[in-house]
């Protein structure tokens, strides 16, 4: 649902409907995204809402488990580590899911690997300090 909203002006709804010429509205309450318009680009904005949660045609989408113990350590203070991801890896976005110690990881595949490779070696170098 955040990432939905998540950037303000240049929220993924905000993004299919400029880039689609539809409207996008999401039903919190049954937790649907209704897409009107014309059928033809209601389908492709279905198409671009669907690669961004599940990635696809040189898009990727990785999620992480992160040990409760180093999700601040990930995070950093003020959320300095996941921005300087977000610059080291262009194309990048990096979401916190609230209430949970997730990360999603969104952008081309590549670097959202190399990306992925740097959190792991991030939380098992700070495991390795906490001893």
């Amino acid at each position: 649902e955040a990432l939905l909203f998540h950037g303000g002006s240049d929220s993924l709804l905000n993004r299919i409907e400029a880039d689609h010429d539809v409207k996008a509205n999401f039903r919190k309450q049954r937790h649907v995204l209704a897409i009107r318009g014309r059928e033809e680009n209601v389908n492709t904005a279905v198409e671009a809402v669907s690669k961004f949660f599940n990635g696809g045609d040189g898009f990727g989408v990785e999620k992480l488990k992160v040990p409760e113990g180093v999700l601040g350590i990930v995070i950093g203070k003020g959320g300095s580590n996941i921005s300087k991801l977000e610059k080291d890896y262009e194309g990048i976005n990096i979401h916190v899911h609230r209430n949970s110690n997730y990360l999603s990881i969104r952008g081309p595949v590549e670097k959202v690997n190399e990306c992925r490779v740097d959190i792991i070696t991030l939380m098992a170098t700070s495991r390795v300090t906490e001893l």
